[in-house]
């Protein structure tokens, strides 16, 4: 993310974003998820156009959800469609977590950290753990990391198929034995 993006939310949005927010994400600390947004699974996102999309979908509600008030801004959505987001008139920028984007599903003492700052170091090295399991550095470009994640799904549907064609065959050698007897 550049400061011409951060600019553009803020213009889009009509918000001032914090700087530590801004000092957060520009550049985006973990290189190999630069430019991530809707399509990851990330509450952290680098996409200027995800964010002031989504934030603009949150203001506007829907029946089923009421809209976000525009102090309100949604840091992201992970994978199960919860979100991290920070009440931008806190001085102390609290991360407060809302499950399925439910601004009425703000609970008072959960998923909440008592800074940005705080979150996003323990986000961060979550994160970075993960990659480090999965083999992947975090300074490789986002296309190598696809990549690489794409190698290891492929290995764990290899992986599954044989272990469901080793299962069958096991079933197959009882059931001749056992009419053999």
């Amino acid at each position: 993310m550049t400061e011409q993006d951060l600019d553009r939310i803020e213009a889009d949005l009509g918000i001032i974003l914090p700087l530590v927010y801004r000092q957060l994400v520009c550049p985006f600390p973990i290189p190999t998820y630069a430019g991530n947004g809707e399509r990851s699974s990330m509450s952290l996102w680098d996409s200027a156009e995800d964010l002031i999309r989504f934030n603009r979908e949150l203001r506007m509600g829907s029946r089923f959800q009421k809209a976000w008030p525009a102090y309100m801004f949604a840091l992201g959505r992970d994978g199960t469609g919860c979100t991290e987001a920070i009440d931008l008139r806190d001085p102390n920028h609290h991360v407060l977590w809302i499950n399925c984007c439910d601004i009425n599903q703000i609970p008072s003492d959960y998923g909440t950290s008592p800074s940005l700052n705080s979150w996003a170091a323990e986000y961060l090295e979550n994160q970075r753990v993960m990659l480090l399991e999965n083999g992947i550095d975090e300074n490789s470009s986002p296309h190598e990391r696809e990549l690489t994640e794409e190698l290891e799904a492929r290995a764990g549907c290899r992986r599954f198929l044989f272990w469901v064609g080793g299962s069958f065959l096991v079933v197959l050698l009882i059931r001749g034995c056992s009419a053999l007897l």
